[in-house]
């Protein structure tokens, strides 16, 4: 008797461990599990675009110039803040003024920003790319397409390990040239 429960015990303890899975997180896949809970909590009316960015309506305008399209060069006024609401990055004089940065000496206005593959960050051209001159966007880019490596698909990207923070883009297609020197 005392084998016959010994060789159950056994064959129970093989039976459990077997079965067990591990599963194993990609590099990015918590950084993605909170950023969608701070969506979810911060902007439920975003959409998402195939790739992953969330495109905000309100600042969200129609341009009415030429379509911005790969290979080409796009003058972009912009202000980016972290998911906080710090400003991290702008174009325009009177945000210097108003953060107590502004300097006569440096330039503010509108910015190059090319669209050729490998110079512009894929969440950036996910959105960018087919707006029009004079359009204007608000979008939240997650950390793990700030990456200007073309892959083609989300899980991609999110299986390679991404230092960047996720922000904020509320951008203005100001003009776009396919060609700089013709502009």
């Amino acid at each position: 008797m005392k084998k016959l429960i010994i060789l159950c015990l056994y064959a129970a303890a093989i039976l459990f461990t077997g079965c067990a899975k591990q599963v194993q997180d990609g590099p990015n896949d918590a950084n993605k599990r909170v950023f969608e809970a701070w969506i979810s909590l911060n902007h439920k009316n975003a959409t998402r675009t195939d790739l992953g960015v969330y495109v905000l309506p309100e600042g969200t305008k129609q341009g009415t110039g030429a379509e911005v399209t790969e290979d080409g060069f796009a003058f972009l006024e912009y202000t980016i803040t972290d998911l906080s609401g710090n400003i991290t990055s702008y174009t325009g004089k009177e945000t210097a003024k108003q953060l107590g940065k502004y300097d006569t000496t440096s330039y503010y206005g509108a910015k190059v920003q090319s669209t050729a593959s490998g110079t512009i960050m894929a969440g950036l051209a996910d959105v960018l790319l087919g707006m029009k001159v004079g359009g204007t966007k608000k979008f939240i880019i997650p950390n793990w397409l700030m990456s200007d490596q073309n892959y083609s698909t989300e899980a991609d990207y999110l299986a390679v390990s991404s230092s960047y923070s996720s922000a904020i883009y509320d951008i203005r297609v100001v003009d776009f040239a396919d060609n700089i020197n013709d502009w």
